[in-house]
């Protein structure tokens, strides 16, 4: 019998300035890859807007204390990456934090930033590169009560849930220093060894074998054949570039909110579809729609697919303690190996037919992910979790945010879910709003997430300012809006 070998973890490391490390596994390398010419990293955001009532040098005090308390919670946020020659590989090394290092890994990677124009501005407009996970606290010029916080992380270090998680508890941390004070932070349990709060890869935890099985590969090439048929349309959507200049650079976040009364009349109206529709369904039939709509037109309507692949958390499926908040500082998610397809028609439709369109899409995509969510870590779509992620390097190539001339410029839509249901919208006299998670598009490809908060629906897109125009991008939001509300018979359009 072939003994089977598993994916190596934390080990002493073999370098001089590193106490632990290990290797990346394959969906960490992938989005290791995907960093940009010049920056240190492939960020992933979470955001808050945050009320504390004090001066600014308690204020300063709390956010820095929460910072550093999380830090130590948390010592994957101290880790770096870097291309090991020897082992052909890349690993994360991590260095035990003593006075002198948290000294100067603070002033590195908390920064207070005063901007007259808003957080928004400051976050579209070039915000500075990073290496390390940084916290970024953005204030108008002499105002001392409102904050909003940028917790910004290398993608290859956590995921959007897990930035959602550590944002969470930084705030916890901030808000009860400042009801408590200094002595708060010696009452936080943190590990005695910071070497046991490493978090492992995703393949470690999920014991993936170093090498999957001859089944399992020739699984995997049964789905990329069936991809292939999938992708290879003559009507694939994509959105059509809209930056007729090309002169700006960087990223850009857009974002339209669905008032509540609108909000919960979604929820409620996803049942009349059919039974186990949710807002993730019905936003991609709207999605899909909008997208049909603005392909060229022709003489007669046309076939159009679009065509996709998706994020799924894999931390319910887990063992314990990984599949909670105490492993937040990890790459615990994957990419569906299948892709899904939603088939529609570009051009003139009737309303009875555009209706009916909807519809099917909205089925379409509950029917997807239900055969493609993981339920347990013997689930096919877990177990294929490596080689995807390896598939998808592979496709990217060394450039890749190179596109094709014209750009192909696909729209992959990321939900959120309720995001207080991760973190709170007080802790002690801190109040917190206005929450989301995003992280940044791949070449002229748009990034879209769904989310809410305090039971309002937020739908958000970052894009490349080289490809599209942000005034563009926003009628874009407004008419999946009004596409979901249309197929749900809800009211007047609400963007339009």
């Amino acid at each position: 019998m072939v003994k089977q070998e598993y994916f190596p973890s934390w080990a002493p490391s073999t370098a001089r300035d590193a106490d632990w490390e290990r290797p990346l596994d394959a969906v960490e390398i992938f989005y290791r890859r995907m960093t940009p010419k010049g920056a240190g990293c492939y960020p992933v955001t979470a955001c808050a807007s945050v009320n504390i009532s004090s001066d600014p040098e308690t204020s300063d005090f709390c956010f820095k204390s929460a910072w550093t308390i999380l830090r130590r919670e948390y010592p994957p946020l101290g880790s770096r990456v870097s291309f090991d020659p020897a082992n052909v590989t890349w690993m994360r090394r991590y260095s035990q934090l003593d006075t002198a290092a948290e000294s100067a890994w603070l002033s590195s990677t908390f920064l207070v930033v005063e901007n007259e124009e808003g957080p928004e501005h400051w976050f579209n407009n070039a915000p500075p590169a990073f290496e390390l996970s940084s916290l970024f606290l953005v204030k108008p010029r002499g105002e001392d009560a409102n904050y909003t916080v940028f917790l910004r992380c290398p993608h290859d270090l956590t995921d959007g849930v897990g930035t959602l998680h550590l944002l969470n508890r930084f705030l916890l941390h901030a808000g009860a220093i400042h009801e408590h004070g200094q002595h708060y932070a010696s009452t936080v349990l943190l590990p005695e060894d910071e070497s046991s709060a490493l978090s492992p890869s995703l393949q470690v935890d999920a014991m993936f074998p170093s090498k999957p099985s001859l089944s399992l590969q020739d699984t995997f090439k049964g789905t990329i054949s069936n991809n292939g048929a999938i992708y290879n349309h003559p009507g694939l959507l994509s959105l059509p570039a809209s930056s007729a200049a090309n002169d700006q650079e960087g990223t850009h976040r857009a974002a339209v909110s669905i008032p509540l009364p609108t909000s919960c009349q979604i929820v409620d109206a996803c049942k009349s579809i059919g039974p186990g529709i949710s807002v993730t369904h019905v936003f991609l039939a709207g999605l899909a729609q909008t997208l049909a709509e603005l392909q060229p037109q022709r003489d007669e309507p046309y076939e159009v697919r679009y065509a996709n692949q998706f994020l799924m958390d894999l931390r319910p499926q887990l063992p314990a303690p990984f599949d909670g908040p105490k492993h937040a500082a990890a790459a615990y998610s994957t990419v569906s190996a299948q892709a899904m397809n939603l088939d529609l028609v570009a051009g003139a439709q009737g309303a009875a037919a555009k209706l009916e369109e909807f519809r099917r899409c909205a089925i379409d995509a509950r029917d997807f992910f239900h055969a493609v969510r993981p339920t347990s870590l013997d689930h096919e779509q877990v177990q294929l979790t490596p080689l995807v992620f390896n598939s998808l390097a592979d496709q990217a190539g060394p450039n890749p945010h190179a596109t094709s001339d014209p750009a192909f410029c696909p729209v992959a839509l990321s939900s959120l879910g309720v995001l207080d249901k991760v973190a709170s919208s007080r802790h002690g006299s801190l109040t917190v709003d206005n929450v989301w998670v995003a992280s940044e598009p791949i070449g002229a490809g748009v990034a879209a997430f769904l989310g809410s908060w305090a039971g309002k629906m937020e739908l958000s897109v970052v894009f490349r300012k080289d490809y599209h125009d942000v005034e563009y991008l926003e009628d874009f939001l407004g008419r999946i809006v009004d596409n979901v509300l249309l197929g749900l018979n809800i009211g007047e359009p609400f963007c339009l």
